[in-house]
């Protein structure tokens, strides 16, 4: 028995060792990874400053100009503002159609008469309207009428009065009519008794034929 437990090879164990190491690392307040650290760089070199973004210092004076953008020649998007770039017509008068409301199917076209010449202009009741069709002849099936009281859900409109439009000022009248189908693209216009008659062409057409009734208001001053 003695000769065959000689050639057993006893192993050394490491447990005990690893028990004291970590027990003495303990107890001398050094802990794990320090020591790892230590073995990593043992010369114990610190690590490279962390680099970090420092914002540029605002410009003092206000907010920053916005680059420039290339554009055209400034065009004015006001109507009145682009009629008074043309010149004036021989009658010293300017008419202008603008639409100014459409709610219900009731639609509604403001005519402005701009007095641009030198003399005072006298007005006296309604506008007289023809309403055109594309082809520029009048619509046979629209028929236009002094007042608004043949226009479904218009509201009445005033008696007409004289007045004068001095040089500068201006004067309006209301359009009125129910929406339909065929469009008009301009209409002829005679602000007065003996003036002649101005073909007046809107921004957008008049959604107003084949048949309709168009009520017009009388001129007041504006």
């Amino acid at each position: 028995m003695i000769g065959r437990m000689s050639g057993i090879r006893v192993r050394p164990s490491w447990k005990p060792l690893a028990v004291t190491v970590l027990t003495a690392l303990a107890l001398s307040g050094c802990g794990l990874p320090t020591e790892l650290e230590r073995e990593l760089d043992p010369e114990g070199r610190p690590p490279p400053p962390t680099q970090r973004h420092t914002p540029a210092p605002a410009t003092p004076g206000g907010p920053p100009t916005p680059a420039p953008t290339a554009s055209g020649p400034a065009t004015p998007s006001d109507p009145a503002a682009r009629d008074a770039d043309q010149p004036c017509p021989a009658d010293g008068v300017r008419l202008r159609a603008d639409f100014s409301a459409a709610a219900m199917g009731l639609r509604t076209m403001t005519l402005t008469l701009t007095n641009c010449g030198e003399k005072p202009y006298v007005l006296d009741g309604y506008p007289v309207i023809r309403v055109l069709g594309e082809d520029g002849a009048p619509l046979p099936g629209v028929r236009a009428v002094r007042g608004l009281d043949d226009v479904f859900q218009a509201p009445p409109a005033a008696d007409p009065t004289s007045f004068t439009v001095a040089p500068r000022q201006s004067a309006v009248a209301d359009l009125m009519w129910r929406v339909n189908t065929e469009p008009s693209t301009a209409l002829h216009v005679t602000a007065r008794p003996g003036a002649p008659r101005v073909t007046v062409t809107p921004d957008e057409h008049l959604d107003v034929g084949p048949r309709n009734v168009v009520g017009t208001s009388p001129w007041r001053p504006r």
